[in-house]
């Protein structure tokens, strides 16, 4: 099984934590990062996943954090996996005297040196 990601844990935990909320500590303790790193995470899903959290402060100082309507929220489990920009394919160059150019569907053509001759005529390079 893929290892969750951390914006899925955080979300787990405070859902979980209701109405009494989590420290910045629980919070650095839980995804093992240090506790200036935390708002980093906090900031992620209120920026990529709509959360809304209320914050339960004794002056200026924040005692802790609460998440608000978690149940709207559609948290990933797993981080998406990015696909390769290009997919090796083999190529095999039958005329020697050929140019081999990719196509728009990444599907390799074969140029002959006529066409290639008129490619170039087209352009004013000859």
């Amino acid at each position: 099984m893929a290892k969750p990601s951390t914006s899925y844990v955080l979300y787990n935990a405070m859902k979980e934590a209701g109405d009494s909320g989590l420290t910045r500590e629980q919070i650095a303790e839980l995804l093992n990062v240090q506790v200036n790193s935390v708002g980093v995470y906090l900031f992620g899903l209120r920026k990529f996943y709509n959360a809304k959290f209320d914050t339960i402060k004794s002056g200026r100082k924040i005692l802790c954090y609460k998440l608000v309507d978690a149940e709207k929220m559609n948290v990933p489990t797993n981080r998406r996996m990015k696909k390769p920009l290009v997919t090796a394919k083999a190529v095999k160059v039958i005329e020697t005297n050929s140019v081999v150019a990719p196509d728009k569907d990444l599907e390799i053509s074969e140029f002959t040196d006529r066409e290639f001759n008129d490619i170039k005529a087209s352009l004013g390079l000859l």
